[in-house]
């Protein structure tokens, strides 16, 4: 008999659409080996099922043909998912998709656990330590994991343009929100006047901001999977990708606005040895952080030094997305990629092949 599995997408940060895309690629590649069945929630909140999720092309999903409110409801027989209707659903497994705040921070996860579900991806804690910058800095340098130096600013802690500029022995900078994806709130700074409106601008997604030496080198990805192989959980760690940006700044518009400015060389231009530090530092980051499922770890490379710039526990996965494109690379299909992350979801139990407690030090350099 097929399992049951939830789709979750859309949700109410900047990047719904790109949300709701992916969900329609992974639905495509589970329909013929699981009963899916898809939740999209709105910019405003609001949850809905849809019985005909593949035909939605408006991001307004109460008015998409045959859409009914939905919720969870917990009780003796477990957790099933509930219409407006009154009609009940069994879940086996959820797929949470809900891109940047409210979806990969563990607020999702959170519920999904307070409701007993099994869940697709990292758990609360991950995803928390992987949504916030800070932390993920933190935690990489602890594990002796090369970052772009930082310093953390906020209202309580102002720091000067000047200030930043003589800390981090650099004219430019790179001011992030440190809660926030997709390039959403970043700037590149050079002067007093661009730092302090970047600054005022990461505020506004953010309470606490990142202010970083700006590396000039190239943009990598990297993409991971767990596999089951020998009744053990391993890990499946891709080549690299690499971003090339006409004007070198990866913007959220160059992400999803303006893309023709925007190319991806698959695999990277640099040396096999780089391409496997790239895939050994980032299942090292994997492991220091603590994801699970998946993942996407970004980075910067600037004259053979290689920086996790950041780790994506629910990367886009269009037809087109990096991510996918990587796996495949590999020769894992896209239908396999997200039917392999179903089926460890409901075998939680097979047993890690790898420690997340590695003591062992990563050289970047």
């Amino acid at each position: 008999m097929k399992k049951d599995v939830l789709l979750i997408c859309g949700g109410q940060s900047p990047e719904h659409e790109i949300s709701i895309i992916s969900a329609r690629n992974v639905f495509n590649c589970l329909k013929d080996d699981f009963n899916v069945l898809t939740v999209t929630i709105t910019r405003n909140g609001i949850w809905y099922l849809h019985t005909l999720f593949p035909q939605i092309t408006s991001c307004d999903a109460e008015k998409a043909s045959k859409a009914q409110i939905c919720y969870f409801m917990k009780n003796n027989n477990g957790t099933q998912l509930y219409t407006e209707k009154g009609q009940k659903y069994n879940i086996d497994v959820v797929f949470p998709l809900v891109h940047g705040v409210s979806g990969e921070d563990g607020m999702l996860q959170g519920m999904l656990e307070l409701y007993g579900m099994r869940y697709v991806g990292s758990n609360i804690t991950s995803s928390v330590s992987c949504m916030n910058k800070i932390l993920t800095k933190k935690i990489l340098s602890y594990h002796n994991i090369n970052i772009v130096p930082f310093l953390e600013i906020n209202k309580q802690n102002f720091i000067t343009y000047f200030e930043a500029s003589e800390r981090l022995g650099v004219k430019d900078m790179v001011v992030k929100p440190c809660n926030s994806g997709s390039s959403i709130g970043v700037s590149i700074v050079r002067s007093e006047a661009e730092y302090e409106v970047a600054i005022k601008n990461a505020l506004q997604y953010s309470v606490d901001v990142l202010v970083e030496e700006m590396i000039t080198g190239i943009e990598l990805e990297c993409s991971i999977i767990e596999k089951v192989e020998n009744s053990q959980r391993i890990l499946i760690s891709s080549d690299a990708g690499q971003i090339v940006v006409d004007d070198g700044f990866y913007s959220y518009e160059a992400k999803y606005c303006n893309q023709k400015n925007v190319v991806t060389v698959i695999p990277a231009s640099i040396t096999r040895e780089q391409h496997e530090m790239v895939a050994n530092v980032a299942e090292s980051a994997f492991k220091a952080l603590k994801c699970r499922g998946w993942a996407r770890v970004d980075f910067l490379m600037d004259s053979g030094n290689l920086y996790v710039n950041e780790i994506n526990t629910i990367p886009g996965c269009t037809s087109i997305s990096m991510y996918t494109k990587l796996l495949e690379l590999k020769g894992i299909s896209q239908k396999e990629i997200f039917k392999t992350l179903v089926e460890l979801t409901l075998d939680e139990d097979v047993k890690l092949a790898y420690s997340y407690y590695s003591e062992s030090e990563i050289t970047c350099k």
